[in-house]
């Protein structure tokens, strides 16, 4: 049984950590639940999010290319970017 002073100081715990909890071991057993919760939302959120080495949908097609610029050196100066053909500039910007 807690004391008048323990059981205080058990709330005011409770509270700045917001759960409930009748005593120390359940008040440790929630925080360490919500101490996993928060590591496995983390560790999802990290899974969900495209690296380096997943492959992203290309941002440019050589069909977009080809209809709107009028031609290969129109579309290499535009970029700023040397290639060789349509399909290396294509390449080149979208592994930038």
């Amino acid at each position: 049984m807690l004391t008048k002073e323990e059981y205080l100081i058990l709330e005011n715990a409770c509270l700045n950590f917001n759960m409930d909890a009748n005593n120390w071991v359940d008040l440790g057993e929630e925080i360490h639940k919500g101490l996993d919760e928060t590591s496995n939302l983390q560790k999802n959120h990290l899974e969900s999010q495209p690296r380096s080495s997943d492959k992203i949908s290309d941002r440019y097609t050589l069909k977009d290319f080809k209809s709107r610029f009028s031609n290969f050196q129109e579309a290499k100066e535009f970029y700023g970017i040397s290639a060789k053909g349509w399909q290396a500039l294509v390449d080149k910007l979208n592994n930038q």
